[in-house]
């Protein structure tokens, strides 16, 4: 490069270098920078007029001695140092941070970067404005808030014109600002609602203000949301009301959390209600059941009593039945659990079905091989199957086809935010779809509720579905349904599935034989007065020798004092003070070669947490016939001992 090169180029760089200098001196901003290390470069005299800097403060250059004497000025000096401490540990490039200092002052900063790419100071930029300018500034950051907010922000006149509408409103709603300014806020009212519209706006009218006014409202795709509204009146400068601002937040999934809530607590209370009624007409039924049970030993044979009192046994076999779907809509039954086949349980109801269902409904099975057990009552599954199977018939009044369904599925997390009841996991799944007239939602809704039914006067009591999800429920399933009217239902069944091989089934049927009584003693525990009374004749009736005792206390002294062995516990399950479970641990403390014989007409949640099924106990339930006792007793005294 010749002389004269380089001499025009060190002439063009002072040129820009003073051009420069030109041009940050006529800035409008205080504008100082820094290199690398903090050390002030430059500076205009706008940023020492903006600061009242003394220029030899400056040129000692040193950035903290300047940001200390600026700190002194301020009211709020920590905030300031605090921000740009923080602006100074980010990461980022630049800020337009657009923060006022005092009321008066806006701040910029930008990083300053070398040809090579690297950070090579920091630029610092201060403006002084005028109070339109800081009005404007607090406006935008208002409207920023408002179109960011959650919830829908609205703004309408005195005619119900909407005048504003944030991005809040155009995703709740799904109308966007340009569709729904200058039109009717009448669009997302319900027509039953609008009236409501008319009374909100003659509050507004006298300055009212309404808070947290819970209502319905409309979205574009024609949703009906639940929304809590805040309405406020706009008032102008002269105090006049000329419109309202409404902050409408969607609440319908508390809506309908709280009214799944509520339902599950009105459930929970008519099953503590069935629960209880049975367990007190169960106790009822073994009182008559044992008399009739004695009467018919000591009567004479006469034709016209012993059928008397074959239909007083008939008819507490049928109450015994309504008890049993009591106890199971109230989740309070006792259940046998066995692991099962499901396609075996389908295979041997299939027969009856066919009965049940008619000449004019088809019949099909579609079972998936090698399914995994499951672990529930026999008899409570087959009463569920069979009860779907003829709610699928009833909604085929001229025929139609009636489809059952197995295979084993895996419960996602997906699935369970749309049926929040069931866990995640590996379910066994039986659908039962038929093709009749399907649901309408608001049916759907209801189906499972006791006693709705939407079958004629006689046809229908509506506790089928009730007692079938109580059954399902205990034994740690999911009952679903999927309906649409004219397409027919699918009720969907979801039993856990388990890793153990199904028991086989049971050979034959029990056959009738005379009951075989005995000559040991037994404890007898019942708080029940006519229970125990009737209880003890029918032992005494057997042969067995009887202690009874009215609670745990009564039975504790009973056993200490009695002058020969007792060879068997016989206990109610709940009872005040003492449960049977507690009687049954303190005593066989004594004596661990008592054998012990449950009896309950339900089951409790809580006794069962407690452990009552944490071994194979013998359980009675109630009512129970003088042959079965007998087999009980027998069954439980003549097992071998592992104690």
């Amino acid at each position: 490069m010749s002389k004269s090169d380089s001499t025009k180029k060190a002439d063009d760089l002072a040129t820009a270098v003073t051009a420069l200098r030109a041009a940050l001196e006529g800035a409008a901003d205080g504008v100082v920078s820094t290199d690398e290390k903090g050390r002030v470069t430059s500076w205009n005299k706008k940023f020492l007029n903006i600061w009242g800097l003394p220029e030899e403060l400056v040129s000692l250059r040193d950035i903290r001695k300047i940001r200390g004497f600026i700190a002194q000025q301020l009211k709020d000096a920590g905030q300031f140092l605090a921000r740009i401490a923080a602006i100074e540990a980010s990461k980022e490039k630049s800020f337009d941070l657009l923060e006022l200092i005092d009321g008066r002052l806006v701040e910029r900063y930008s990083e300053v970067i070398s040809a090579g790419g690297k950070a090579a100071g920091r630029v610092w930029s201060f403006r002084i404005v005028a109070e339109r300018q800081h009005s404007d500034l607090v406006a935008r950051r208002l409207a920023a808030i408002v179109d960011n907010s959650d919830d829908a922000i609205i703004g309408k006149d005195l005619n119900s014109i909407i005048t504003s509408w944030n991005k809040g409103a155009e995703r709740i709603f799904g109308y966007s600002a340009e569709e729904m300014i200058g039109t009717s806020i009448m669009r997302l009212i319900p027509p039953e609602r609008q009236a409501e519209e008319e009374e909100i706006l003659a509050r507004i009218r006298r300055g009212d203000r309404y808070d947290h006014f819970d209502t319905l409202r409309v979205t574009k795709d024609g949703r009906q949301l639940h929304v809590s509204l805040t309405i406020s009146p706009i008032k102008d400068a002269n105090g006049y009301v000329v419109g309202a601002s409404k902050i409408a937040r969607d609440i319908t999934e508390r809506k309908l959390a709280e009214k799944a809530l509520a339902e599950a607590q009105k459930m929970e209370a008519i099953g503590q209600l069935a629960g209880g009624v049975a367990h007190d007409f169960n106790n009822l039924l073994s009182v008559i059941s044992g008399h009739s049970e004695l009467l018919a030993r000591l009567s004479t044979p006469d034709e016209r009593r012993q059928d008397s009192i074959k239909e007083i046994r008939r008819a507490i076999e049928l109450a015994a039945a309504s008890i049993e779907q009591l106890l199971a809509f109230s989740r309070r039954q006792i259940l046998e659990p066995k692991l099962l086949d499901l396609n075996a349980v389908v295979a041997d109801a299939e027969t009856l079905m066919r009965r049940l269902i008619g000449e004019d409904v088809h019949l099909t099975t579609s079972l998936q091989a090698d399914l995994s057990p499951v672990r529930a009552d026999l008899a409570q599954l087959n009463q569920v199957i069979l009860n779907l199977a003829v709610n699928g018939r009833d909604a085929m009044p001229r025929g139609g086809i009636l489809i059952l369904e197995t295979c084993e599925v895996e419960v996602g997390t997906a699935d369970v935010k749309a049926y929040p009841e069931i866990m995640p996991g590996r379910y066994v799944l039986l659908s039962v779809t038929d093709t009749g007239c399907g649901m309408t939602p608001e049916v759907q809704a209801r189906i499972f509720e006791p006693f709705f039914t939407t079958k004629s006067e006689g046809k229908g009591t509506g506790l089928g579905l009730s007692v079938a999800l109580g059954i399902i429920r205990q034994s740690g399933g999911y009952l679903g349904v999927e309906s649409k009217p004219g397409e027919g239902t699918r009720f969907k069944i979801y039993l856990p599935a388990v890793q153990e091989p199904a028991e086989g089934p049971e050979s034959g049927q029990r056959t009738c034989v005379d009951p075989v009584g005995g000559c040991e003693t037994v404890l007898l525990v019942e708080d029940e007065d006519m229970v125990r009374n009737v209880t003890t004749l029918l032992l005494e009736s057997l042969g067995y020798r009887v202690l009874k005792a009215a609670n745990g206390q009564q039975a504790m002294r009973l056993f200490e004092t009695s002058p020969e062995k007792i060879d068997l516990l016989m206990t109610d399950v709940v009872m005040p003070d003492m449960t049977g479970r507690e009687v049954a641990q303190a005593l066989l403390a004594r004596d661990p070669s008592l054998t012990v014989i449950f009896q309950s007409g339900y089951t409790d949640d809580v006794m069962v947490r407690q452990g009552i099924w944490d071994a194979q106990v013998a359980l009675l339930k109630k009512p129970f016939s003088r042959e079965v006792l007998s087999q009980k007793l027998r069954e439980v005294l003549d097992r071998p001992h592992s104690h």
